[in-house]
């Protein structure tokens, strides 16, 4: 579905998500306010690296320095060790990891469906995740029925979403742009 640099993209959105209660996310920078230390490796690793270069890059650089600095491994690690994925293959296969339960990997774009088909609105926990789907081009692969009007709905949701989470989905937007545009 998504080559590799695009997931990655979405995996560093993802991880600023996760994080966004430790900075402060906007168009200019991200700033750390929280230094507290964080359990899990990757978000500590780049904890760090945010303290030791400060806010003086934009988002969008950054989700670029994530998404190339290991992001896709590290969080293939950290699901396998969870077991909520397998690796099913070599490494340079083109999807080396499988959901370990088919039916809980399948659960959050059916939910996202399910919620577009019974409300209209998607809850605001699933903000971030309708945000990336769109952002990375898996639309297509969500929003089966009704396809335009799902996504014009989406987006809409979006646009309601708070300021930290318009900034990543416009950064994640450009970053996937980029990458479609020099092939990485």
């Amino acid at each position: 579905m998504l080559r590799r640099s695009i997931t990655s993209i979405g995996l560093a959105t993802a991880l600023l998500w996760d994080m966004r209660d430790q900075l402060l996310i906007d168009v200019n920078g991200i700033t750390v306010f929280d230094e507290r230390m964080s359990s899990e490796p990757t978000e500590q690793g780049l904890l760090n690296r945010l303290i030791t270069e400060g806010a003086e890059h934009p988002p969008d650089t950054w989700l670029d320095v994530i998404a190339v600095d290991g992001i896709y491994d590290q969080t293939a690690r950290r699901l396998i060790n969870a077991g909520q994925v397998k690796a099913v293959g070599w490494p340079r296969k083109r999807y080396p990891y499988v959901g370990a339960d088919p039916t809980r990997a399948a659960w959050p774009a059916g939910r996202l469906m399910s919620s577009f088909r019974l409300h209209g609105q998607f809850e605001d926990d699933d903000l971030i995740l309708v945000a990336l789907v769109l952002a990375c081009g898996l639309d297509e692969y969500v929003f089966y029925d009704d396809h335009a009007q799902a996504v014009a709905q989406a987006r809409r949701e979006v646009r309601r979403g708070d300021q930290v989470l318009r900034t990543l989905y416009a950064c994640t937007e450009a970053a996937v742009a980029k990458a479609v545009t020099v092939r990485r």
